[in-house]
């Protein structure tokens, strides 16, 4: 058996806890015993380390213990399945797309429709989970016009984009193809170069928010929809107005613009100026030497961008997007990569938001040969995918999700105190267009 420690970056409160779920709707049906029978060849004859298990050392770490062959009664995930006898839309509390004039529109959290998809013996975190957990839990939900695959992962194998890659390399063995080698099996090439964190200057250390936690506030939390028609006006007037005032676009993209929606959401009812934080998960796939083959690591490898500025009430959205883009383009600087890698970043009590965009996870993903009878081949739409990634009892109003690109739009989350989020909710009704954001 293998004993591979879990990087100390990886295993840190709360991540060490958390079981990150995911839902994937397609609309076709799909063949359960093909993509139940990839996953298993793919763990059993070239990523064994999805097959292992997550233990705790005798130096009180955690480690993953893979077995060097796996047995004919080896428990390699955890699979269910539920087939249900009519069409999806009959779930009367799922989100859909609505018509693009319609604007931005609230939707019903993952809590109102979970329990279709999710079975009852699920742990939400790693502390509920029985013993010999297997690290991926997979649901299979069919209905006579959709497919709904359900995953649940320790955040300690990996962020989303490693999951996107897990599932990169399922569909390749459903078409045959097998994956490439798994980088990162056994050592930490990522957050380890030896460099010391005092070795930097003050310059070069990062400072990041920290936000301050109301556990008694009530949350509402919303499955946001935003029509692509939608973003691309907003992006349009952001560009021109930036040309008219600062001489030049810098690449303002749909995510900053996502971006100045939800942070905008988040404080427009609020009086008071603050100082804030703003911080963008960056993917270091693909912009580091030791991450070039993108597509063959797992494991957890965010970057932080981020922006601290004065915001009041009546800060445009532009300029919020602005700041992120801003953020990012200083954040993908190579020093600024290896400086964020390699510190313990300092803490300041000062009010903070995070956007996590998982929509980019999802680029590439080929179901269509898993797609069952007339339709194989032709890979079904993703409608819809819902998530979460954060303690269970964690509060929601500090952070927002992009949760993924669709044909007509992107479905995101986002939550806020539900004093607020009343006052959204007319707002929303009396500008969804959002025109005087």
């Amino acid at each position: 058996m293998d004993v591979i420690p879990v990087p100390l970056t990886d295993q840190q409160t709360p991540v060490n806890n958390i079981r990150t779920r995911t839902f994937f709707v397609l609309d076709d049906q799909l063949d359960e015993a093909i993509l139940k029978n990839a996953l298993a060849s793919l763990i059993r004859e070239h990523w064994r380390k999805l097959g292992g298990r997550l233990a705790t050392g005798k130096n009180g770490h955690l480690e993953y213990h893979v077995p060097h062959t796996f047995g004919e009664n080896y428990l390699l995930f955890d699979w269910t399945s539920k087939a249900y006898n009519h069409s999806i839309d009959n779930i009367t509390d799922l989100p859909r797309a609505t018509h693009p004039e319609a604007g931005i529109t609230f939707h019903p959290h993952l809590a109102a429709v979970e329990s279709w998809f999710r079975p009852a013996h699920w742990p939400y975190e790693r502390k509920d989970e029985p013993a010999d957990a297997p690290l991926l839990y997979v649901q299979f939900s069919s209905f006579t016009d959709a497919t709904v695959l359900a995953i649940s992962a320790p955040h300690v194998l990996g962020d989303q984009f490693g999951l996107g890659n897990i599932l990169k390399a399922w569909l390749g063995m459903v078409r045959g193809v097998a994956p490439p080698s798994m980088i990162g099996y056994d050592d930490d090439i990522v957050f380890n170069n030896g460099k010391l964190y005092n070795e930097y200057s003050k310059k070069e250390r990062k400072k990041k928010g920290r936000m301050r936690i109301i556990l008694e506030k009530q949350e509402v939390t919303h499955t946001v929809f935003l029509p692509h028609s939608l973003l691309q006006a907003l992006r349009a007037r952001v560009v021109r107005d930036l040309a008219e005032e600062k001489g030049g676009d810098p690449g303002i993209s749909v995510g900053d613009i996502i971006t100045g929606i939800m942070m905008k959401f988040a404080r427009m009812h609020v009086k008071k100026s603050k100082r804030l934080t703003l911080s963008q998960t960056v993917n270091l796939r693909g912009r580091i030497p030791q991450l070039e083959n993108r597509d063959a690591f797992i494991h957890n490898s965010l970057h932080y961008a981020t922006s601290r500025f004065l915001m009041t009430s009546s800060t445009p959205m532009g300029e919020i997007a602005l700041r992120n883009r801003q953020a990012i383009i200083r954040a993908t600087v190579p020093k600024e990569i290896e400086i964020g890698m390699e510190t313990c970043r300092e803490m300041v009590f000062e009010w903070s938001y995070n956007i996590s965009n998982w929509s980019a996870a999802w680029k590439g993903l080929d179901f269509g040969e898993a797609v069952k009878g007339e339709n194989k081949g032709r890979n079904p739409k993703l409608k819809l995918l819902l998530g979460e990634g954060k303690a269970l009892n964690g509060p929601d109003r500090f952070n927002a999700m992009v949760l993924c690109k669709a044909e007509e739009g992107y479905w995101c989350r986002f939550s806020a105190a539900e004093n607020k989020m009343k006052l959204l909710e007319e707002y929303v009704k009396e500008d969804p267009m959002l025109e005087r954001l």
